[in-house]
């Protein structure tokens, strides 16, 4: 499922180069151009690392299985198939919070764009917030899901904390676009 998501947040962060397209080397925006050239140099590394992680999701996967599947004979076996597992678990845990925070920084360049981008690219600003946040949702309900399997609790508990902080920021950042998108269109 992250694999869509994932997808889905680049697409995201494409729509936010185009708006910055649309507005670098415009006379009329150029008091804002080397705050969107900063956005612009932000969104290209961002968009690569969000493609990045669906490929590190699929592997963090294989890893949960292929650890299901060692053998578990003997005490030392059982003992190093259940470190696997749960290292596993941690790693498909990390990466689509990786994505979550990604997803968060989309909706903060999101944010700038959508007060200083060209006017007629604000719908595009409001798509890409709700894609955005779309995927924000999404990885975290797959960080929650692995984290239902890992028994390190204060592993559990900082990656809870941190993903309910994000939760918050996305929304915020949404609200605050869509407002002004709102009254932009």
């Amino acid at each position: 499922m992250l694999h869509f998501l994932g997808l889905g947040v680049a697409h995201a962060a494409s729509l936010l180069l185009m708006v910055c397209g649309l507005t670098l080397g415009r006379e009329k925006f150029e008091e804002v151009e080397e705050e969107l050239k900063h956005i612009w140099e932000k969104l290209i590394p961002l968009k690569e690392n969000l493609v990045k992680l669906v490929d590190e999701d699929s592997e963090a996967f294989n890893a949960v299985m292929s650890s299901f599947k060692l053998p578990k004979e003997t005490d030392g076996e059982k003992a190093s198939r259940q470190h696997a597992i749960q290292s596993a678990f941690k790693s498909a845990a990390d990466t689509p919070l990786k994505t979550a925070t990604c997803c968060a920084e989309l909706l903060d360049l999101g944010r700038t764009l959508a007060v200083k981008g060209n006017p007629h690219a604000i719908s595009d600003v409001g798509v890409a917030a709700l894609m955005a946040v779309s995927g924000l949702h999404g990885a975290v309900y797959n960080v929650k899901i692995n984290l239902s399997s890992i028994k390190d609790g204060a592993y559990v508990a900082s990656a809870k904390e941190n993903v309910e902080s994000l939760i918050r920021h996305g929304e915020d950042a949404k609200s605050a676009i869509l407002k002004i998108v709102d009254e932009k269109v």
